[in-house]
């Protein structure tokens, strides 16, 4: 495509043998991160566990990742 393409991961991109890495080759650095377009600013989040798809344990550096960039977002710009 030739536009910006941003993507967070889902269950559905581990294997049976909980690889991600055809999601990781296919979008890298696209796990927890953080982008701006048209004065919105999105945070895209990675809260999957492997294949599960109900009861989830978010991890840690996901959570680590939010704190440290919500200190960092523009308060008047819409999220």
């Amino acid at each position: 495509l030739k536009i910006p393409v941003h993507c967070v991961p889902g269950n559905h991109d581990f294997t049976k043998q909980d690889s991600r890495k055809h999601y990781d080759d296919l979008f890298p650095n696209q796990l927890n991160y953080h982008f701006v377009l048209s004065g919105w600013q999105f945070l895209c989040l990675d809260t999957t566990e492997k294949q599960k798809y109900e009861n989830v344990v978010i991890d840690k550096g996901t959570f680590d990742f939010v704190e440290k960039t919500l200190a960092k977002l523009d308060k008047k710009k819409p999220t």
